[in-house]
């Protein structure tokens, strides 16, 4: 189990290491890529992951969508050769869905997120609203660090999904982060009233290739606090990651 101070994380939304810059013009210009990854593309934008770990040298990370064996991908698990090069880490993945009208569909059955930590604390939550709807709780000394990926389209089912997170994070000396998908720029002051907590942004993260929108983020309770909260420059996904380190008050 990590010490309680000064926990330096890592947060990225890797978009299955299919290469994408997150421009209008990529995913046009690219639309197979969607299909089926290019082999070198994705073991570059693998590598590319792997040297940020290298450089961060974070002591948990928090990965949002990441192919878990689909045949779009020309790897068995991307985890699994991530976990290859970063062994220091325990990586735990679960699909990302739930509540799909076919769960075992071909692709979405591997779209998953994953953490990275030292140990086997993790425990996965499932939101009743969304169909994006993993909530996944690294368990640390005094507090816990939750990782999540909210709705894309609705802000409607966002609010929802954030109301339920403060349930689950009730009682607790907690940080959240990951991908929000708070497109509205006002939505972050409307979730902060909603979960009761103060919530950090290190600029705009998406697209990565010119970024505009503050999609990834950090909530925390009072009792933690968090610092160093800066994004990173990438070039194998279409998000910026994101790094802070947590401080137990």
């Amino acid at each position: 189990m990590l010490e309680i101070s000064n926990v330096k994380v890592l947060s990225v939304n890797a978009g299955y290491f299919l290469g994408f810059d997150g421009s209008h013009t990529d995913y046009f210009m690219k639309p197979l890529r969607s299909v089926r990854a290019d082999a070198d593309v994705e073991r570059n934008a693998i590598n590319e992951f792997q040297e940020l770990l290298d450089s961060v040298n974070p002591d948990a990370v928090l990965l949002q969508e990441v192919d878990s064996g689909s045949f779009r991908s020309s790897l068995e698990n991307q985890i699994d050769l991530i976990s290859d090069e970063a062994s220091r880490f325990n990586w735990i993945y679960e699909c990302k869905y739930r509540g799909l009208v076919f769960p075992n569909a071909p692709i979405l059955r591997n779209m998953s997120n994953a953490v990275g930590i030292q140990g086997k604390n993790v425990v996965g939550h499932r939101l009743n609203h969304g169909r994006k709807n993993l909530v996944q709780e690294i368990l640390l000394e005094d507090y816990s660090l939750f990782s999540v990926h909210l709705a894309t389209f609705s802000k409607r089912v966002r609010r929802k999904q954030l109301s339920e997170i403060r349930e689950l994070v009730e009682g607790k000396n907690s940080v959240i982060s990951g991908d929000f998908n708070f497109h509205n720029p006002g939505e972050k002051e409307s979730a902060e009233n909603v979960l009761g907590m103060d919530i950090k942004s290190p600029g705009p993260t998406f697209p990565a290739k010119d970024p505009s929108q503050r999609l990834d983020l950090v909530a925390h309770s009072d009792s933690v606090e968090i610092s160093g909260v800066k994004e990173l420059g990438n070039r194998f996904s279409d998000h910026r990651p994101i790094r802070f380190s947590i401080d137990f008050m």
